[in-house]
Parts: C-alpha cells; structure tokens; sequence
C-alpha cells in the first residue's frame, strides 16, 4: 500500500463520530479519555461543530454535528452498531475514570480469553468505549480453544 496520501500523524484508518451535540462529545472525551482537540471548525452559522479532529492516546478521531454539510444521520439517531477500542496502560483507572467523568459503565473491567483485559463504558451519545489493555501474548490455538470452551 502505498502511504504517501496519508497525513503525517495519522493511520490508514480514522473513525469519524456524527454526534448531535459534538461540542459536548468533545468536552466528555478530554475530561474522560484525555482527548485533546487538535482542531475545531464550526458550520458556518456558528452554532455547531461541523468537523473537529482530536488525539486519543496515539490515535486521531474526527466527530461533528449532523447536519447539511454530512447527511449520513437521520434526525434524532444516536451512536450506531460501531464501538471504539481504546488501549489504555490502565484498564481499570481508566473505565473508574471514564465513569466519574459522566459516561456509564456497560461492562465492568475483566480479563478476557484473548490476553486483553477490557471495561466498556458508554457515552451520553450512543457510542461504547472498550478500555482495554494487552495482560499477556495468548496464540491463535488457545484462543480457539478458550472459544470453544466458552
């Protein structure tokens, strides 16, 4: 693959979140993620967030409002079937921390059959967040057989 086109900084990849309310998004992910806002541009009235890029981690995520300029979200619609899988040094701190800054805890912290260790919190806009650390190295076969036995 050719990696020319891509912007310094950035992955192949790069989630972009429609969220009615981006600006409140923003203020949660910073407070419950350490986010920072990279950049902000709002639609042309002011009112809203019509593309903002911010990092989590190592990792970017582009969100902003719904709206005529990103027509992909009918009125009213929340979150979709994606989540986000966030590594994090810390599982635990982190879904304690994503909990007191105002998202919900959807699965408590627990050790998983592919050596991750993960929480799932989710956040006021329907989105779920797997926190997630590496706890050991597991090989394809006993991750076959922890499936088959699960």
């Amino acid at each position: 693959m050719d990696m020319a086109g891509i912007p310094q900084g950035f992955s192949t990849i790069t989630p972009n979140l429609l969220i009615d309310g981006a600006d409140k998004a923003i203020a949660l992910y910073q407070k419950a993620l350490g986010a920072s806002l990279d950049g902000r541009f709002p639609t042309p009235d002011g009112k809203k967030v019509m593309h903002a890029a911010m990092t989590i981690g190592t990792s970017k995520i582009f969100l902003g409002d719904p709206g005529p300029h990103d027509p992909r979200m009918p009125p009213g619609a929340k979150g979709s079937s994606v989540s986000l899988y966030l590594y994090v040094a810390d599982c635990d701190a982190a879904y304690k921390k994503a909990v007191a800054a105002g998202m919900t805890g959807a699965s408590a912290p627990a050790d998983m059959f592919w050596g991750d260790r993960t929480g799932v919190v989710a956040d006021p806009f329907g989105y779920r967040w797997v926190l997630a650390t590496r706890m050991r190295e597991v090989s394809e076969a006993d991750m076959k057989k922890a499936m088959e036995n699960a």
